[in-house]
């Protein structure tokens, strides 16, 4: 008995390094940005004169865009009919157009309503120039209702951008020493 106590008394102790990543650690973003040809930059700038779809108060709309690869969703924007969320992401883009989906946030996030769907031909962003587009998009059939975003394909300037990100994301942690840990 004497021995069991003496294991349980043992300290037991991990040790380790943490430091923000260097550029040698970050292959997987060097991956990335060799790929941004195949990524476009999306800002959903906001909506407006959305239509309500609550029963009491109004609607708590928000975006999700697909272009491809995954989808992006920006916050939800509660009682807001003409919301403005200013979302910036880059988006893996599989050379389709791209989709945006406005909906109504319900029951505190478990379910949604989708409101309008509204496709962006490729077309109108990969143009010559890069520009991309920039502008708002009618929303069911009303030129009243209206969802404003910029679409374009990556630029140098956005691969330096989001290397930035990338390393704000990361730390590199070395494990130094363990004893007497237990699983």
């Amino acid at each position: 008995m004497g021995g069991k106590q003496g294991n349980l008394d043992e300290k037991r102790t991990l040790e380790v390094k943490v430091r923000a990543a260097k550029e040698g650690d970050m292959l997987e973003a060097r991956d990335m940005l060799e790929k941004s040809q195949r990524k476009l930059k999306v800002s959903i700038i906001g909506a407006t004169n959305l239509k309500n779809t609550d029963w009491m108060g109004k609607s708590d709309p928000f975006v999700i865009c697909y272009a491809g690869g995954k989808q992006i969703k920006t916050q939800t924007i509660a009682n807001n009919l003409s919301p403005t969320w200013n979302y910036d992401a880059f988006v893996d883009w599989n050379g389709e157009d791209v989709t945006f989906e406005v909906r109504d946030c319900d029951n505190e996030g478990l379910t949604s309503e989708l409101m309008y769907k509204v496709s962006l031909p490729k077309d109108k962003f990969m143009v010559v120039g890069g520009k991309g587009f920039e502008g708002k998009l009618p929303l069911g059939g009303d030129e009243s209702r209206t969802l404003e975003v910029k679409v374009r394909a990556c630029t140098e300037e956005d691969k330096e951008e989001m290397r930035k990100m990338r390393m704000k994301k990361k730390l590199k942690v070395t494990v130094v020493s363990a004893r007497n840990l237990k699983y």
